[in-house]
């Protein structure tokens, strides 16, 4: 008989189980716009804070320095900015990626460690956008329809790119 690949969930639960074992609460990095910022996964995280840290402790990975967020008063849940931010000592991390600039470093970190990411939206057209803007100032939709025809290949016209914004309509 072959070999039994573990699952996912098998994998986890044998994780938790070792840190449990080891006298340490599980921790999750969570990458994400947090508040003041005026983003709606901003305020989406807020209020998943605290349910996630009825199960593991959570640091809250927010751009620049952290200085100008809000502390958060859960129990187990600390806030970090980006700037300092060194990864999660082996725990999971879970990016929130929504469609902002107010994004630009889950964007960042999420290039530089892996990990599970919430999409609040499926496009990204807006962020890219604003993005390509970053990347290349003077020609920032030249650099949105590069990544547009990595992303999406031959499925849109080369008319389509011609125009901005590239409307997700066209991009269907």
């Amino acid at each position: 008989m072959g070999r039994v690949r573990p699952s996912i969930r098998d994998l986890s639960a044998l994780t938790l189980g070792r840190l449990r074992n080891r006298g340490h609460r599980p921790r999750l990095a969570l990458v994400t716009p947090w508040p003041p910022e005026t983003s709606g996964v901003a305020d989406y995280s807020r209020r998943l804070t605290p349910e996630l840290a009825r199960h593991v402790d959570v640091e809250v990975v927010v751009a620049g320095d952290g200085s100008a967020h809000q502390p958060s008063a859960t129990p187990g849940v600390s806030v970090v900015g980006a700037d300092s931010y060194r990864g999660n000592r082996g725990g999971p991390t879970l990016y929130c990626m929504g469609n902002s600039q107010a994004h630009e470093h889950v964007y960042k970190l999420l290039l530089a460690r892996p990990g599970a990411v919430l999409l609040h939206d499926a496009q990204l057209t807006g962020f890219f956008g604003w993005y390509a803007g970053r990347e290349r100032p003077e020609d920032p939709l030249g650099r949105l329809v590069e990544r547009v025809q990595e992303l999406c290949g031959e499925r849109v016209p080369p008319e389509e790119l011609q125009t901005a914004p590239l409307s997700w309509r066209r991009r269907v």
